[in-house]
């Protein structure tokens, strides 16, 4: 090329307008943060304003995956303020608006700005099976959060209340036993129920009595659907439900009082004081119940049984830099009384049982950040369980009792159990743009020592401890990884191996996907295996009576399960709503399931008798607003399972449910009001009669309404609750389920689920 005159000075005209252009227009990157959880937040408004006299909109741009958000500045913009800075709005529902400026002469790239949350929830952190606290909707699973917000709007008591309004959640009733539930289908004795990662024990009839959780001092609830034994081993097979007590950071003093028409007066007190980096939490309740029967409420052998609880925690918490230690000690009592009906021929005397529950929980948590993005969690726990049975002869004319000497009258079970767990992770950290870690990983151990003293345990097959008293060890190492070769991909394959005192474990893996397909869209795709092992009392139970011949089978192998599920989730961001849309789908497969069959004459035992089978789909909507939570939700969930040795149900048998919540908040009156309802569809089934021949039968559908309103005085500091619990006044669902003339059957059609329509109100104190 050659270089005259005139080429010159057009190229000394294009390099001019070059250099002007690049220092008047230019690209600046931002990035908006959570500033409780660090954690970036996509799709947040930023409304640039036309000039600092009018609130005029020149441009909307929004934040992405990472929460970031790119403008392109004009230092000869002439909307700009007079120190030469750019205004800019940033709004996302659940947070205030924060108004700011940009300064083109000193502007930081990438520089950060942080939204406070409203009181509304949007994205809740979530810890369960998590590297490190993380968003729901980063996690590579699919988890439910029930806040204290929809719990204290729910009225709810303990967990079998607010369980009772879940999608894919069944419930069941013993007023001797107390409150068992399923989970898409799987037995409650297939789900792990943990207090802060603890494992809650004791189990009667193989599950946790769900109406013995309270949770006066819970801050949320944590359900993952679906095997979770890759990290916490067996009994997660069905699905994990964490919950997680309160962790105040600010002294308060708490009294709470409750009271319902059918007869419950609950009563608890809270206390958290801070001295220097020390946290001291106490809390201690009563909840009375003091009986109820829908016929005939004056005589002595009631339907619903008369019961106390006392239950209380200590906390010591120590705080320093990136480092939490704390020590939690957690008791409770619980006392059941079963009067007997007046005995033939003077109607003087009368056989009366009494049921005794103690538990204990002692528990030392570790957790802090090592370096950068590296994390250590330790827990070491010591729980003790107690269920005592005793039946007296109670003689009412003398007012005298004494203790029966019939044999099965009276039992005593002990439970104790040692845990100690620890994780070691490396994750990647989201709240840092400059973050290129794209792999991940937690290293763990899981051990866990369980004895178990009762009269109706008998281990005569290894070397004993004493008398009526077997133990169990499991000791398993567990390995995840999670690979992000971009930002909207995340692969987590995980794998657990034990070792079992008392039977073969077997090795656990899994795999997770979860893959951002387009804006505000994710899928997550995941294979888990799961197990459960046999419990100590279908192992060794012996028990045998006049009316009893049950004894447990040493040979038994673990449960094993194969689940395939797929979920997605839809995500519509405005500035005034956000609306979710998750449809699910999930097959689950169990092999070797344990139950307890006939074998003979009149001996029961436990056996792997074969398979169970549940699938099924879920679709729900979540809308929220400034002043309305939302949800409607539907499922449809099949089963099939194996009856007895070579005995398998014809069929998958399918049952839906319905569920819709609305919480409102009328802020300018400080008033919340709430609807909870369900429905749960005709659940068929199959038994057998008494010649081992299939009979299909029917438990009817049922709807249940609660209708809650709460108000709140003087800053916060008073708040006054009422409500409708059970308004359709349900109380016994029907069946044509058949007597079968078995060693366990009623001959009943009819099962207890609620004590009918009531009313209650309550009022608490925060200081």
């Amino acid at each position: 090329m050659i270089i005259n005159k005139r080429n010159f000075k057009f190229l000394i005209i294009v390099n001019v307008l070059i250099i002007f252009i690049t220092n008047c227009l230019f690209c600046a990157n931002f990035k908006i943060i959570d500033f409780e959880t660090k954690q970036p937040i996509k799709n947040a408004n930023i409304k640039i304003i036309k000039s600092n006299k009018s609130s005029e909109i020149d441009k909307i741009v929004k934040s992405d995956i990472n929460g970031e958000f790119i403008l392109n500045l004009d230092k000869n913009d002439e909307n700009l303020t007079n120190n030469n800075s750019k205004i800019i709005k940033i709004s996302f529902l659940g947070y205030f608006n924060l108004i700011d400026t940009i300064n083109l002469e000193n502007y930081k790239n990438k520089q950060k700005f942080f939204l406070k949350k409203k009181i509304i929830y949007t994205e809740e952190v979530v810890t369960t099976g998590q590297f490190a606290p993380t968003t729901t909707q980063e996690s590579a699973f699919s988890i439910k959060v029930i806040n204290s917000e929809r719990i204290a709007a729910q009225g709810a008591v303990n967990l079998k209340d607010v369980l009772s309004n879940e999608l894919n959640v069944r419930l069941g009733q013993d007023n001797i036993l107390g409150s068992s539930m399923s989970i898409r289908g799987v037995s409650g004795q297939n789900v792990k129920i943990l207090i802060d990662g603890v494992p809650v024990i004791g189990r009667v009839g193989g599950n946790i009595d769900i109406s013995q959780i309270n949770l006066n001092n819970t801050e949320k609830i944590e359900i993952i659907e679906g095997p979770l034994s890759t990290v916490y081993g067996t009994d997660a097979l069905g699905g994990v439900i964490n919950i997680i007590t309160k962790n105040k950071s600010k002294a308060s003093y708490n009294l709470n009082t409750f009271v319902e028409s059918v007869g419950n007066y609950n009563f608890d007190l809270n206390l958290n004081e801070n001295i220097d980096d020390f946290s001291l939490l106490f809390n201690i309740g009563r909840n009375f119940f003091d009986g109820f029967d829908p016929i005939n409420e004056n005589q002595r052998n009631i339907l619903w049984k008369p019961k106390e609880q006392l239950f209380g925690d200590a906390t010591v918490k120590y705080k320093k830099e990136n480092w939490d230690v704390k020590y939690t000690l957690q008791g409770f009592n619980e006392t059941i009384q079963n009067k007997g009906a007046l005995r033939l021929p003077y109607f003087e005397t009368a056989f009366d049982d009494y049921y005794y529950t103690n538990r204990f929980t002692n528990s030392i948590y570790v957790k802090g950040k090592v370096y950068n993005n590296k994390y250590l969690d330790m827990i070491f726990s010591y729980n003790t369980f107690e269920r005592i049975k005793n039946t007296y002869m109670n003689n009412l004319t003398i007012l005298n009792k004494t203790l029966s000497t019939i044999p099965g009258d009276n039992d005593t079970t002990q439970i104790n159990a040692f845990l100690a767990r620890g994780t070691f992770s490396s994750d990647r950290d989201i709240t840092n743009s400059d973050e290129k870690q794209v792999l991940s990983y937690q290293l763990g151990y899981d051990m866990n020592y369980e004895y178990i003293r009762g009269d109706r345990v008998v281990d005569t097959n290894r070397s004993k401890l004493g008398d009526n008293i077997t133990d169990m060890g499991d000791y398993a190492g567990f390995l995840s990884f999670q690979y992000s070769p971009t930002n909207d991909l995340l692969i987590q394959p995980s794998i657990r191996y034990a070792h079992n005192t008392n039977y073969d474990s077997p090795i656990i893996p899994s795999l997770n996907i979860k893959a951002n397909l387009f804006d505000n869209f994710l899928m997550r795709v995941s294979y888990s295996r799961g197990f459960r092992a046999p419990s100590l009392r279908e192992l060794y139970l012996f028990f045998v009576d006049i009316n009893h011949n049950i004894r447990g089978n040493y040979n038994l192998s673990a449960e094993t399960s194969n689940t395939y599920s797929m979920n997605f989730e839809y995500n519509i961001n405005t500035e005034k709503a956000i609306v979710k849309f998750e449809p699910k789908l999930f097959y689950n497969n169990i092999s070797d399931q344990i139950s307890l069959v006939f074998i003979e004459n009149t001996l029961f035992s436990y056996v792997n008798i074969g398979k169970f089978i549940s699938q099924g789909g879920e679709l729900s909507v979540n809308c929220i607003t400034e002043d309305v939570i939302s949800k409607v939700g539907f499922s449809y969930i099949g089963r099939q399972n194996s009856l007895g040795i070579g005995i398998e149900t014809p069929e998958i048998m399918y049952s839906p449910e319905f569920q819709a919540n609305i919480m409102y908040d009328v802020r300018d009156y400080d008033l919340k009001l709430s609807m909870f309802y369900k429905f749960n569809g005709r659940l068929p089934g199959f038994q057998l009669d008494n010649n081992d021949n299939l009979q299909r039968f029917e438990l009817n559908s049922f709807h249940t309404l609660d209708l809650t309103g709460s108000k709140t005085f003087f800053e916060n500091k008073f708040n006054l609750s009422m409500g409708i619990k059970n308004v359709f006044n349900v109380t016994n669902i029907q069946s044509n389920i058949a007597s079968t003339g078995g060693i366990h059957s009623s001959g009943t059609n009819q099962f207890a689920t609620g004590v009918g329509r009531t009313f209650f109100t309550s009022f608490k104190v925060n200081l």
